[in-house]
């Protein structure tokens, strides 16, 4: 049995079918962000800083309004990061709050 019997088409001919051309618009295919526009951690982690640092600063923990506190900072965040207009990249935000007792967690 050939190759031909097996399959209708040779590979070679489809290869030699598809272009391979780079193309300079903005949705060229490609799965990677260019290099300008990738993710820059440090200056997200800044900007959050910012922010708790505004919302927080001189809060005393409430346990009712806590949850009003974490929908106000992930909104925030969530804008600040929209603001940045990365493309390709989707953003989850997730806020916790905690009373600071001195058990341990940070």
């Amino acid at each position: 049995m050939s190759y031909g019997e097996v399959y209708q088409y040779h590979p070679e001919k489809i290869h030699t079918s598809i272009g391979h051309e780079r193309r300079d618009s903005e949705n060229d295919g490609s799965f990677r962000p260019s290099f300008f526009q990738k993710f820059n951690p440090r200056l997200v982690k800044q900007k959050i800083q910012i922010i708790l640092k505004e919302r927080l600063e001189k809060a005393i923990y409430d346990k009712d309004q806590a949850p009003g506190w974490a929908n106000e900072i992930a909104e925030a965040v969530k804008a600040k990061l929209l603001g940045l207009d990365l493309n390709r990249y989707k953003y989850v935000v997730n806020v916790t709050i905690l009373e600071n007792k001195g058990v341990g967690a940070r």
